[in-house]
């Protein structure tokens, strides 16, 4: 993001108030002139320090790297002037009404009530992903705390929430909430967002060259410390990405207690955190026990703490207490209101409407049995009638049931979509020989918004299963908005290998031809090189595809497409061995790959004369294979290629010379791939 410079009053902005004062400078809340929009402006001094200005530039950077793509970060990257007489920086950026995550904090303190565990939980889960996503792209934040944790709608809900997790009914006033924050739950736009990546807050030792990634002065614009890790306090200061999982333990206590998290030299820190509320999911509580381990070796990685509080996210979802979280504020909402005309609205008949209230209250012309509820939510997703799906969730539908039934349905069933659709269900599972749950048909029907309601109404799925794992699914089927959806804004792992073949999602993806989704997974930073326990890699696998030699044609270019995608991401893949020192291109001498697929991998840099564990080349298998009716051709095809040198430091290994370092020895593998890599 490049800086405007401008001298004296910026004139594209006006001033409506101050919000805070920091050691280098204010933050004041500013209306855009061309368009009325409500702006947030950091004035920053520089000339406080001469390397001030070195450091802003580079944070700016660091928040320009994120764009808009990651969910969970502060968009500050909007606009950005520098005034050279007064040598200040101010930053615009989106103004954001919810205050910090201190402010609710002390909000709860203040009110004496804890946060309601759905929003601790809830909370938890996207701080943990912003704090992944800093840590995927290579850097620590060194500030993780309540105040550099922006709210992007003010909280308001935690007098409403515990009245309906406790069964108290409703204030006019409440329910007007509840509206407020049903409309939240429907769309769950990102709640918190991590700010302050160093913005005019470095600490003393940020200025040493050794500490200068995004370090971050202790304090925010209040000045007060944040929370440190024990290994960055004294004299050898390590800051580390354990050290922002030890932070973020600290910020979760807090959360939890609505105090501040205990001193590092308390010895009383596991009895604290055991006298946290019962009523927190204990894979939370032992996410922050885990968390402020004292040694960073025993903290988990901000992904394992991710996937934990996934998992306690789920935990909460099927407790009796705070379980149902959509059907409660439904029935909260139209409970004793005679002008209630949900049915109405979304097309639903009376039973459904009334689905919350007791049975004599209904008469006796109303049926309200599971299955007939389950029906009004298949229908709905067979329909992809999404208004519809959440009507049959709140009136108590399944989200976990299978797809297909073997229950005559009701009358009302008999429209031209229902059946279909469900003889579709039935074929989806005797071809996969399991039940193919409502996720895994809403996947297996690209149908991505139906996806989104299954899984924020907490849709059961296996990730190690490949049968009934959603985003191996969309990679198997080419669907690179729900592989999107899954992995931004639900945390799949774009890396997940099936338990049994340890295949990846990548490896999925373009073994069935899927450009688009292989282009979008390489996007999102999956890793080429992961390597089933044979030491296949995904290009191995590729070249494999051909072994019956029954691919037709538009597949097969559409895989090599795939192949080049990767290759063009991880080159140095087309050289890299398997446990029986198979390259790819031995791998696909092997199968008997096409002419097509082997000039590929030699355009790529394949090297012909590799010796396997067999002590064979290419050559030697091509000699021996049966399949090849033109030797000639490939054998032109193969000198076609150029010759290689791989260099490790100043000895230089010539083709025939990786071959000993390599046979026989997994440290040899490493050293061939090593040298593969570093190919000149």
């Amino acid at each position: 993001m490049a800086f405007r410079r401008i001298t004296g009053r910026d004139t594209s902005y006006e001033f409506v108030s101050h919000l805070g004062q920091g050691s280098f400078g204010t933050v004041v809340k500013l209306r855009r002139t061309r368009d009325g929009q409500l702006m947030a402006c950091k004035t920053i001094d520089c000339s406080r320090h001469q390397n001030m200005p070195r450091f802003v530039a580079l944070e700016i950077r660091t928040w320009s790297s994120f764009a808009q793509s990651e969910r969970y970060i502060a968009d500050f990257s909007h606009d950005a002037t520098w005034t050279e007489s007064t040598q200040t920086v101010r930053l615009y950026m989106e103004l954001y009404e919810g205050g910090d995550l201190q402010s609710a904090i002390a909000r709860c303190k203040h009110e004496d009530r804890l946060l309601h565990p759905f929003m601790a939980t809830y909370w938890a889960t996207e701080i943990a992903r912003g704090m992944k996503a800093c840590h995927y792209r290579g850097f620590t934040h060194r500030s993780i705390k309540p105040s550099n944790i922006l709210l992007t709608m003010p909280y308001t809900f935690n007098d409403m929430l515990w009245a309906l997790s406790e069964g108290v009914p409703l204030t006019e006033s409440q329910k007007s909430l509840a509206r407020e924050f049903l409309a939240w739950f429907d769309n769950r736009h990102p709640w918190c967002q991590i700010t302050d990546f160093g913005f005019g807050k470095f600490t003393e030792e940020a200025w040493h060259p050794e500490q200068c990634t995004l370090a971050s002065f202790p304090g925010g614009l209040s000045g007060t410390p944040g929370p440190r890790a024990p290994e960055t306090i004294g004299n050898s200061i390590g800051f580390t990405n354990k050290s922002d999982v030890y932070s973020f333990g600290c910020l979760l206590y807090s959360l939890c207690s609505s105090i501040s998290a205990p001193n590092i030299e308390s010895p009383d820190i596991p009895a604290l955190i055991r006298m946290l509320s019962n009523d927190y999911p204990k894979r939370l509580v032992n996410i922050i026990s885990r968390c402020l381990d004292q040694n960073p070796v025993n903290r988990p990685n901000s992904r394992e703490i991710t996937d934990e509080l996934s998992e306690a996210q789920l935990d909460l979802s099927c407790s009796q207490k705070f379980g149902s979280m959509r059907i409660k504020l439904a029935n909260a909402i139209s409970a004793n209101n005679e002008d209630d005309d949900m049915g109405e609205a979304t097309g639903f008949d009376s039973d459904i409407d009334n689905a919350g209230r007791s049975p004599e209250t209904l008469g006796p012309a109303v049926e309200l049995d599971q299955e007939y509820r389950n029906n009004k939510l298949r229908d709905a997703l067979f329909h992809a009638n999404t208004d519809n799906m959440r009507a049959a969730i709140a009136a108590g539908g399944n989200v976990n049931i299978s797809a297909d039934t073997q229950i005559q349905p009701r009358s009302e069933f008999n429209n031209p979509g229902f059946f279909p659709m469900l003889l579709r269900a039935r074929e989806l599972s005797q071809k996969g020989a399991f039940k193919v749950s409502l996720l895994t048909f809403a996947v297996e029907m690209h149908l991505p918004s139906c996806v989104r309601i299954l899984l924020e109404n907490n849709a059961h799925y296996d990730v190690n299963d490949q049968s009934s794992n959603p985003l191996m699914i969309a990679a198997k089927n080419n669907d690179h908005e729900i592989v999107s959806l899954l992995v931004e804004n639900w945390d799949f792992n774009v890396d997940q290998q099936s338990v049994n073949s340890e295949v990846s999602v990548l490896s999925i993806a373009a073994s069935t031809g899927s450009k688009d989704v292989v282009a979008r997974l390489l996007g999102l930073k999956a890793k080429p090189f992961i390597a089933t326990k044979d030491g296949d890699t995904v290009i191995h696998i590729l070249a494999m595809l051909e072994k019956d030699r029954r691919l037709a044609d538009s597949k097969a270019t559409m895989i090599e497409s795939c192949c080049n995608l990767i290759l063009d991401s991880a080159p140095y893949l087309v050289n890299m061995r398997n446990t029986e020192c198979n390259t790819p291109l031995h791998s696909a001498f092997l199968a008997g790959a096409r002419s097509s697929f082997i000039q590929l991998l030699i355009t790529r840099g394949a090297i012909v004369y590799y010796r396997n564990m067999e002590s064979k080349n290419v050559l030697d298998i091509l000699n021996e294979s049966p399949i090849y009716q033109d030797k000639d051709l490939i054998r032109q095809i193969l000198r076609s290629g150029t010759q290689k040198a791989y260099a490790i430091g100043d000895y230089c290994l010539s083709r025939d010379e990786v071959f000993p370092y390599c046979k026989g020895t997994k440290d040899g593998i490493w050293i061939a791939n090593l040298a593969s890599y570093l190919r000149r």
